[in-house]
Order: structure tokens, then sequence, then C-alpha cells
């Protein structure tokens, strides 16, 4: 219901998006580039480029992230890499949204396969 909330009140900016949210919810380890010890979210919404993480403990925007999880739509686990665009912390800021962070994938730097079996997984969930 949040998720539908949240996209009725940012109808304005879906033009501006590269490619259409959709819901998904899985649990996911992610961590700082290099570090490792993980902390545990789980997934609120993916896209094709990237993917909102549920967590109390959300890193800070501009921070390089390695995230593992089952790519959409499958049991494939995949390991991907992203920066960190953006966090709501608990209790903080206006909005719907869950506390966590924005991830935006950098294709450049993520495994091939896994990159690809989560693309394919997102194209799946379009229908």
């Amino acid at each position: 219901m949040l998720f539908f909330a949240d996209e009725r009140t940012k109808a304005a900016f879906t033009d501006r998006r590269a490619s259409v949210r959709k819901l998904h919810s899985a649990v996911c380890s992610f961590r700082e580039a290099g570090s490792v010890e993980p902390s545990f979210g789980v997934t609120y919404n993916v896209s094709s480029e990237g993917l909102y993480i549920r967590t109390l403990d959300p890193p800070a925007a501009g921070t390089t992230i390695w995230v593992e999880l089952h790519a959409p739509s499958t049991t494939v686990p995949v390991h991907l890499r992203a920066a960190a665009v953006w966090q709501k912390l608990p209790g903080g800021g206006k909005g719907v949204v869950p506390p966590g962070f924005g991830l935006r994938l950098d294709y450049r730097t993520c495994p091939p396969d896994d990159l690809g079996e989560f693309l394919k997984g997102y194209a799946a969930l379009l229908g």
C-alpha cells in the first residue's frame, strides 16, 4: 500500500525516470565496497537502473555499495555494485517511504552475468 501511495505522490516525477519501478520484496545483504561485514535489508522496489532497500541503517549518499540478493522472479543469487544516491533515516523527512536508501546500479563494475540475471528478472516483473 505504501508503494502505491508513494507512486501517487510522486507522479509528476515519473517521466524523469529511466525505467518503471516495480514493487519487489526480497531479503538482501549489502556492504560498503571492500568490506566483509554485511548489513541486511529488504528490497522495496526495483528498476533497471537501481533499487530501494529498506533498512534502519542506510549508508550515506555517495557510498559505493555491494549488494547480494536473489534476482527478481528467480532464485538465482546475484552480486551487484552500485552507488547510494539518497537515504531516508528512521523518523526523518516527509513522505510514506520506509527508512532505507536508493541505489543506482553501476553497469561498468557489476559482474556481467549477475547484472544480466538481475535485468532478466526485472523484465519478468514487467510482464
